[in-house]
């Protein structure tokens, strides 16, 4: 396997608007904190990562094994088997051809490389159309296909708004426009920057400190485990892959550009002598408790930590170096609704501004007059994709929203188990609306996995994925009225989602990845 890696600025002009913390504050950059990135690692498998497949080790308590000899070993082995005679079968299935075979058809039988890119945007979200402008210069420059590709935003609230949220910051036509560029300069470093692959070492640990809390729910659920990849290489600086899942808003409403929690981290990370990226996870119902500067760089320096774990033989897990990534289909629930369900719902809202956020019952209006406009074209449904890499055998799921914390939790219930849906969603509906990689799910796939506890915990579920579609509620904020369950929809201009499609998307999800992982 090899691995590059790669980055480009992203930091605004200064007067830019920023994005997030209330409605129409006109909030805008004034100054520089940190530089916005955007962070590519470049990730390849194919005939010379093969080599190294074998190479890895059985981490335990009693640390590791290092087994390099077995390479050496393989490949007598294989040159042993290619002196055999015609059409002979090897171990793997595999029909072995003979010396004489000519140079021709042995390129035309070599397989073909596996690249997956992951890309992480220090913006509050991204747009169709810069997603939709960079995944065509990909394809034309580099023919990499979006289903290769993880693009994340970290949703720092102390950058320029790329998607039009109403109320939450202008969008300025020339920063976006120059964002697929950017991001295409982040993927051209990385490719420039590939080398070898030493080993790939996986760590995943319980936060120490009281640094996130969940503000949808009181006790609510919240995902204290930190989760990380060292790629060490060759030659060349080594690879951190960083994830834990909180809103970036640590700094609060200021008017300093910073990538928050995502640059303190990748800093933090930096002097660790590794190339950083971090990945942020479902953060929608996760904000940082008692937020400061202070706190940031001791929760930044706590997440960083997990490359020393990597780096240590009692802490960290070396893992095969395989690759597969892709896309998983569904089709989200929407709530029907008729002129009068908008006309009400918007005159609620707008009783409820009173007492709520400033500017919200004119966010609702705006709602209303658009779902007028548009509404012989509103649907029940909506198809959408999310893609995965799995890395080592870590299956890395990139949502497009802003998701709580118990979709990360079904999903890893469902590939813990590795059989049955969860309470609120049949089989049938899981069927019915999930596909992967184009391939309809059958009960009959579902099987128990092999070690699916470790997968369930190590399972890297990240958010703001692509195009942000705003938030993703659960059952219980939904029951409530919460902000996530309605007012977000306003501000995202979208329909609300059924009750229980929240819940029913991990599971979905969750049996799509034993399928894949088996």
């Amino acid at each position: 396997m090899k691995a590059g890696y790669g980055r480009s600025i992203l930091t605004p002009p200064m007067g830019l608007e920023l994005a997030g913390y209330g409605y129409y504050l006109e909030r805008r950059a004034t100054s520089v904190n940190d530089d916005l990135y955007a962070r590519c690692v470049w990730l390849e498998a194919g005939e010379d990562g093969d080599e190294k497949l074998d190479e890895f080790v059985q981490a335990g308590n009693a640390g590791r094994v290092y087994e390099a000899e077995k390479a050496d070993e393989a490949e007598k082995i294989n040159e042993a088997e290619k002196v055999n005679e015609a059409g002979k079968v090897n171990e793997a299935g595999k029909t072995v051809k003979t010396k004489e075979t000519d140079e021709a058809e042995k390129v035309k039988t070599n397989k073909t490389n596996e690249i997956a890119l992951i890309i992480s945007c220090d913006v509050l979200g991204l747009s169709r159309t810069v997603c939709d402008a960079f995944y065509a210069l990909l394809q034309e420059e580099m023919g990499i296909g979006s289903k290769q590709v993880l693009l994340v935003s970290v949703h720092t609230h102390t950058a320029p708004t790329v998607k039009h949220h109403e109320g939450t910051g202008e969008v300025d036509p020339v920063y976006t426009a120059m964002l697929p560029e950017k991001l295409m300069e982040a993927v051209r470093a990385a490719a420039a920057d590939v080398k070898q692959v030493k080993e790939i070492v996986f760590s995943s640990r319980q936060m120490q400190g009281d640094f996130f809390y969940n503000r949808a729910q009181e006790n609510g659920p919240v995902d204290t485990n930190l989760r990380g990849f060292l790629i060490a290489r060759e030659e060349g600086e080594d690879i951190a892959l960083l994830s834990a899942a909180c809103h970036c808003v640590f700094r609060g409403r200021v008017s300093a550009v910073s990538a928050d929690l995502s640059g303190a981290v990748c800093l933090s990370a930096s002097r660790k002598n590794v190339l950083p990226v971090y990945i942020n996870g479902l953060c929608g119902d996760i904000d940082p408790y008692l937020p400061s500067p202070e706190r940031l760089d001791a929760c930044a320096d706590e997440i960083s930590s997990l490359i020393g774990k990597c780096r240590e033989s009692m802490n960290g897990r070396v893992l095969r170096q395989t690759l597969s990534c892709g896309r998983i289909a569904h089709t989200l629930k929407l709530t029907s609704v008729t002129l009068d369900d908008i006309h009400k719902a918007a005159d609620e809202a707008q009783r409820r501004a009173s007492t709520g956020i400033p500017g919200s019952g004119r966010v609702a209006r705006v709602w209303e007059r658009e779902m007028e406009a548009k509404f012989d074209t509103l649907t029940d449904t909506e198809d959408l994709t999310v893609g995965y890499v799995v890395l080592g055998g870590i299956p890395i799921l990139a949502l497009p929203f802003e998701g709580f914390t118990e979709i990360g939790l079904r999903i890893r219930g469902v590939l813990a188990s590795g059989q049955g849906a969860c309470a609120e969603s049949s089989d049938a509906e899981i069927n019915e609306h999930c596909m992967v990689n184009n391939v309809l799910l059958q009960p009959e796939n579902f099987s128990i996995l092999n070690g699916g506890s470790s997968i369930a915990k190590d399972a890297i579920i990240l958010g703001c994925a692509e195009e942000l579609l705003g938030y993703l509620p659960t059952k219980a904020d939904i029951d409530k009225g919460a902000y996530a369950a309605l007012e977000s929809t306003f501000l995202y201009k979208r329909l609300p989602v059924v009750t229980g499609e929240a819940e029913r998307l991990g599971d979905a999800l969750g049996h799509a990845m034993v399928e894949i992982l088996r």
